[in-house]
């Protein structure tokens, strides 16, 4: 609800129980005053529970950090990476001039707001310092393997509206697309990890099979690109999803 009220010129979100380093968001802003990059990256921080602060190493650091800090380049002119939610900020009119709504009192909804303005996106503008501060190691994060587990329908749903949204997509711009398709795929593979934490059954295993069906049927492409990412599934699917069960067994064995 809070984009189609944004006036600024630039749109940042920040989740609840984190917060913004005070030297960097003041940097930022004055570099936003005279942006005018479709997208901005920073660097993040992690805090953990004793107040421990280490940034966190991006693929992109490496890549174009530093070689393009305080610049504004052509998406097109990028190797295809993946950001996160906490190190994004957009230009407030990208996300109004192409809309979407986000599902309310649903978790996981960040992978969806990091992905869905993908496509129209031609500009990026980096800048080599840490904004974000996120905090690490308390109870309750969505992360933690307990909460993945409890929500494991909600974090399937997510991917399968994310799909849907994908089928509905024209034509994009190369650079785009390739982006697009490893955001996407990524996701696919948190899911996957998340269904595999779930007790040995059939359900899950068709869980995995008919997802993954389902994105072949969207996209060859992205279906391709999927396997490429990830090996595991190449060799569910070279097994016809039986490797799912040897997975499990291995499990409870090193458990035992």
């Amino acid at each position: 609800r809070s984009m189609p009220a944004a006036r600024g010129r630039y749109f940042k979100q920040l989740d609840g129980d984190d917060w913004y380093n005070t030297e960097g968001l003041v940097r930022l802003v004055r570099f936003l005053r005279t942006a005018t990059a479709d997208i901005v990256l920073n660097g993040r921080t992690e805090v953990d529970q004793e107040g421990v602060a280490m940034h966190t190493v991006n693929v992109w650091d490496s890549l174009y950090a530093e070689k393009y800090d305080g610049q504004t380049v052509r998406l097109s002119t990028l190797e295809p990476f993946v950001y996160g939610i906490w190190v994004v900020t957009y230009r407030t009119a990208l996300l109004q001039e192409h809309p979407f709504t986000l599902p309310e009192k649903q978790l996981y909804t960040d992978r969806m707001f990091i992905t869905y303005p993908i496509p129209w996106i031609r500009t990026v503008a980096f800048q080599n310092y840490d904004v974000y501060c996120y905090r690490t190691g308390h109870e309750g994060q969505s992360v933690s393997t307990e909460n993945r587990i409890r929500h494991a329908r909600e974090a399937i749903s997510g991917f399968e509206t994310l799909l849907d949204y994908y089928e509905q997509l024209g034509g994009m711009p190369r650079s785009n697309r390739e982006f697009l398709d490893l955001r996407v795929s990524r996701y696919y593979n948190n899911v996957l990890q998340t269904i595999l934490m779930l007790p040995a059954s059939m359900k899950a295993m068709r869980q995995i099979r008919d997802l993954d069906r389902r994105v072949r049927d969207v996209s060859g492409r992205l279906y391709r690109v999927c396997g490429e990412n990830n090996r595991m599934l190449r060799n569910f699917r070279n097994t016809t999803y039986g490797l799912y069960w040897i997975r499990k067994m291995k499990k409870v064995k090193n458990w035992a």
